[in-house]
C-alpha cells in the first residue's frame, strides 16, 4: 500500500533558510519530513478495496450467525413441538383415567345404592 510522495527536499530547505532557518536546522526539517513522506501512505482507492473487503468478511459473518440462528430456532420449534405432543399424550392418558375413576365410582354407586334397597 505504499505510494509514492513526491518531494524536494533542495528547494523546501532553500525556503526554510531565506524564511530564518539555519542551514542545520532547514536540514534537518527535511530530511524529517522527507522520512515522514517515504513511509507507507494508504490511497483513497486502497482505503476503498479495504474497506470493501471488511465489508465482506462482515457479510459472511453475519451469514454465519443467520445460519446458526435458523438451526437454534429449528431445534427450538422441534423441541416446543415435542414438549406439546407429550403435554397432549398426558392430557389423554389422564383423562382415560379419569374416566375410569368415574365409571368404578357409578359402579360402586349403583352397587352400594342396591345393597341398601335405594335402587332396584
Amino acid at each position: 500500500m505504499s505510494t509514492q510522495v513526491l518531494f524536494n527536499q533542495f528547494a523546501y530547505t532553500d525556503r526554510l533558510k531565506s524564511g530564518g532557518f539555519s542551514d542545520d536546522q532547514a536540514r534537518a526539517s527535511a530530511e524529517a519530513l522527507a522520512a515522514a513522506l517515504s513511509e507507507t501512505v494508504a490511497t483513497a482507492s486502497q482505503l476503498a478495496a479495504v474497506e470493501s473487503r471488511l465489508e465482506a468478511k462482515i457479510d459472511g459473518v453475519e451469514s454465519k450467525l443467520n445460519a446458526k440462528f435458523d438451526a437454534l430456532n429449528a431445534k427450538m420449534d422441534s423441541g416446543f413441538l415435542q414438549l406439546k405432543l407429550e403435554i397432549a399424550s398426558a392430557n389423554s392418558a389422564m383423562l382415560v383415567k379419569t374416566g375410569s375413576m368415574l365409571v368404578v365410582i357409578v359402579t360402586l354407586s349403583l352397587g352400594i345404592a342396591r345393597y341398601f334397597g335405594i335402587i332396584h
